[in-house]
């Protein structure tokens, strides 16, 4: 009876203390993660906008050129 109290009380910690002090951690790791992720992508756009918009404003001097 006293091994089945202790084994309650063991996996009562665990769930109650130790698993969300580990997912809080785990879940600002993975909110940083998403957030770099979603920088990353914003830098990839932001540079293939910069590079279309260099290429169209070439090809307008070209044209300007042509006229």
């Amino acid at each position: 009876m006293l091994a089945k109290e202790i084994k309650v009380s063991v996996y009562k910690i665990l769930y109650e203390i130790i698993i969300p002090i580990i997912w809080s951690k785990c879940q600002h790791r993975l909110v940083r993660l998403v957030s770099d992720i979603t920088n990353f992508f914003a830098v990839i756009a932001v540079t293939c906008f910069v590079a279309m918009v260099s290429r169209v404003s070439q090809a307008v001097r070209k044209l300007q050129r042509k006229f």
